[in-house]
């Protein structure tokens, strides 16, 4: 049996490198096309902006768990006129941000078919809506992405004071139950 051990240790060796080998193409293909989106989220006129140091120190760039986490951003859409099409597109490429600490639609003809077009997008912490013509139903349905932490309408034409009031405790609530 004896005999046997060093011949298990290379067969576990290689598949740890195997592995490790596979998660760093994974990673780098990963960042090639979160790179590929920040460019053509910035073609369209948006600002992308990275949120907090990433890699920071020397050892991050050398232990995995720290080298292959993903970085957040902040995305800001100001004022550009953009079709059906563009909306999809662009909903793929805020997708494939991993992580969006902060999203604002500010100025856009952002209404519920652009939002519908645009795709759910359950990587974004914190959306402003500043000021679009979003309605209060797309707004409750705006409440059910995953990652949602804080939404900002106040600006909305289709919003009283008490309509922005009433969907903000909504939403509240509806933290309280995740």
């Amino acid at each position: 049996m004896k005999r046997y051990y060093p011949r298990i240790a290379l067969g576990v060796l290689a598949l740890l490198l195997f592995c490790f080998g596979f998660t760093l193409i994974r990673h780098r293909d990963r960042s090639g096309a979160r790179e590929a989106s920040i460019q053509s989220i910035e073609r369209i006129g948006g600002e992308v902006q990275l949120v907090g140091p990433i890699n920071g120190r020397w050892y991050h760039s050398v232990l995995p768990a720290t080298y292959l986490q993903s970085p957040d951003f902040a995305v800001v859409l100001n004022s550009m006129e953009l079709s059906k099409n563009d909306a999809e597109r662009l909903g793929f490429h805020l997708r494939e941000l991993d992580h969006i600490s902060a999203l604002f639609l500010l100025g856009l003809p952002v209404d519920d078919e652009f939002i519908d077009s645009m795709g759910e997008l359950h990587n974004v912490s914190i959306l402003n809506l500043g000021a679009t013509s979003v309605s209060p139903e797309k707004v409750r349905e705006i409440f059910k992405w995953d990652g949602l932490e804080s939404i900002n309408f106040e600006q909305n034409e289709k919003f009283s004071e008490d309509i922005a009031s009433n969907l903000q405790q909504q939403f509240a609530a509806l933290k309280l139950e995740r």
